[in-house]
């Protein structure tokens, strides 16, 4: 396991962490061990049973029943590996046990948050002694009272896949009610303020835009989606594929609304400027990056792009060499026909109006995020226009 990406608050603890790349070298007096291995998803081909990663617990997102499929494959040669290792060279030593527990994953960005102050624990375990290990290595977090609910494995899985595929299908939702407003006229951002007050559905995670991207979502519903379809629950399946084709329609619904608001001028020639490559703030990880696929949309349509990020322009650079890049925010916008909001960094939305009126060619904004408050943006001398809510 790399340390390479610790934060600084981790460098305290970093070199209490045993760590290796191989269970063959784990210590034996180890009373748990982490498995760090990429998973999840339906194909868990890449997981390599002669060492067991991810078997023994797991830290990625599985679709429920995969486990149990799993560990019906590769379990006893786990098992038997992971005990000879654990007892290789400790001949008086009893021979130890092997659990399985399952814990959910963090939040990409906010790991270190969700690890010390989690809003919940899910421990999916077989035994009692799984239970009594989870609690023993959580016991600071439950004692600040932080729930623990323990279920089997398939519902540890399942709980953690639902709570993914809800945050997709409520993402998918509000967009295609941001659909709706834009084709007739109404603003999205006032509905969800009224949905967010109901207290059954709340307005967290309803952000109309461009859709959800990144390492996690995208392929934690299309895993929900195709173990729906493989355990028979066509209707599940069904929903669940309608919210995948929502999200993967977002890159056309931005560029109807980037050639609305360029008019007669075509895109093909345009000079335009997209604010985001990574898939949210706070993060360098460009992975289904819909701004970045915007980005690359326009390019092919015949725009010059040049992309701006606070922090994901190396990591861009290297996915799409074709566009454009700048780390310098202001000069991004030089000689620009639209300006265009694609990552809802709050470096964008703190940004002075005022200050860049007279860098683009024109000033012109289209935010596909609907982050901005439009207000400033149009006395200082822009055209705004977003998504699901009437052009200003």
């Amino acid at each position: 396991m790399s340390t390479s990406g610790f934060t600084p608050s981790c460098s305290k603890t970093r070199e209490r962490l045993p760590r290796s790349k191989s269970q063959k070298t784990v210590k034996p007096s180890a009373r748990a061990s982490y498995p760090c291995a990429r998973t999840g998803g339906r194909d868990v081909s890449r997981l390599r049973d002669d060492e067991g990663i991810s078997w023994r617990g797991g830290l990625g997102t599985d679709p429920g029943n995969t486990r149990r499929r799993r560990s019906d494959k590769v379990g006893a040669r786990v098992r038997r590996n992971f005990l000879a290792t654990a007892h290789r060279g400790r001949p008086d030593r009893p021979r130890p046990s092997l659990t399985r527990a399952a814990t959910p994953v963090w939040r990409q960005g906010h790991a270190v948050q969700d690890t010390l102050r989690p809003d919940r624990l899910i421990a999916g375990v077989t035994t009692a002694e799984g239970e009594k290990a989870i609690r023993a290595v959580y016991a600071p977090i439950l004692d600040a009272g932080v729930p623990i609910f323990v279920t089997d494995p398939q519902t540890a899985e399942l709980a953690k896949g639902a709570a993914n595929t809800f945050l997709g299908l409520k993402i998918s939702y509000i967009n295609a009610v941001a659909d709706m407003c834009q084709a007739a006229g109404g603003d999205v951002s006032q509905i969800v303020e009224i949905l967010g007050i109901d207290p059954r559905i709340g307005s967290g995670g309803m952000m109309p835009g461009i859709g959800y991207g990144g390492g996690c979502l995208p392929k934690d519903v299309r895993a929900s989606t195709a173990s729906a379809r493989q355990l028979g629950a066509t209707r599940a399946a069904d929903l669940l594929r309608a919210a995948e084709k929502i999200n993967e329609d977002r890159t056309a619904v931005a560029m109807n609304l980037i050639r609305d608001a360029l008019g007669d001028r075509p895109v093909t020639g345009a000079k335009i400027t997209v604010w985001g490559a990574a898939f949210k703030p706070g993060t360098n990880d460009v992975r289904e990056s819909p701004a970045l696929a915007l980005a690359h949309a326009l390019q092919q349509a015949g725009a010059t792009v040049t992309v701006h990020d606070p922090q994901a322009v190396a990591t861009a650079m290297t996915r799409n060499p074709e566009l454009d890049y700048t780390d310098d925010l202001a000069e991004s916008v030089d000689g620009a026909d639209l300006v265009v909001l694609a990552t809802e960094w709050p470096d964008y939305q703190q940004a002075d109006p005022q200050a860049l009126l007279n860098r683009p060619a024109n000033p012109l904004l289209v935010d596909c995020r609907t982050t901005l408050d439009p207000e400033p943006w149009c006395t200082a001398g822009w055209t705004i226009h977003q998504l699901g809510r009437p052009g200003k």
